[in-house]
């Protein structure tokens, strides 16, 4: 059982850090990268997969599948990112299991790349959904985009999820990744770039 004095050593820890110590069998580490994202984590998922007990056993599974091969783990700054991706391949299981995945249509508005691969996944208008022509439309873009999300590379995919579909802030992605505020704009630049060109062919469509 963990003193007080452990847990605060814990709570200042690194990534890094923790990740080290729960490989040298520190289980308490390990209790602490829980608690600081579980929530981010659960709310990641929760925006995909919409329902409140799958999206808390993805994030069970996730967490325990990421304990059980830490030691795998290379860049052990990087353990969110990892665990994204761990978690996004348990609900692409999800998924396949139970229903095609759906496009998250839906951000804070927090990022500033204006462009077709960051439209197609803004609120949509419902004044606009009234129209059966224009409700038609979006169901092909919500398709064709979650398609292109899902094509993109690891890196690009993380960042486009995180920034345009959470709606998190890039410096606070950047740190979540442990990467410099730069890298990640410049992976969210290219991810942009890269949708643009994935969904030119309904182009059209998001003009509409």
């Amino acid at each position: 059982m963990s003193t007080k004095n452990e847990k605060l050593t814990y709570k200042s820890m690194t990534d890094e850090q923790l990740v080290e110590a729960t490989c040298n069998k520190q289980m308490a580490a390990f209790d602490e990268l829980v608690l600081r994202y579980s929530r981010k984590l659960f709310l990641i998922i929760m925006n995909q997969v919409r329902s409140e007990a799958d999206s808390y056993d993805i994030a069970q599974k996730a967490f325990l599948k990421a304990f059980h091969s830490l030691r795998k783990l290379k860049e052990r700054d990087k353990f969110f990112s990892w665990l994204y991706n761990i978690a996004y391949n348990l609900i692409r299981d999800h998924f396949r299991s139970h229903k095609p995945m759906e496009t998250i249509d839906h951000t804070n508005g927090n990022n500033q790349d204006d462009d077709e691969g960051s439209r197609a996944v803004q609120p949509v208008d419902e004044t606009k959904e009234s129209d059966p022509r224009r409700s038609a439309d979006r169901k092909v873009i919500k398709k064709e985009t979650m398609i292109a999300i899902n094509s993109l590379s690891e890196k690009h995919r993380v960042v486009v999820m995180l920034c345009t579909v959470q709606g998190e802030k890039p410096e606070d992605v950047a740190k979540l990744l442990g990467i410099p505020h730069a890298t990640l704009r410049t992976r969210l630049f290219n991810a942009h770039k890269e949708l643009r060109e994935k969904l030119a062919h309904i182009k059209h469509l998001m003009h509409n």
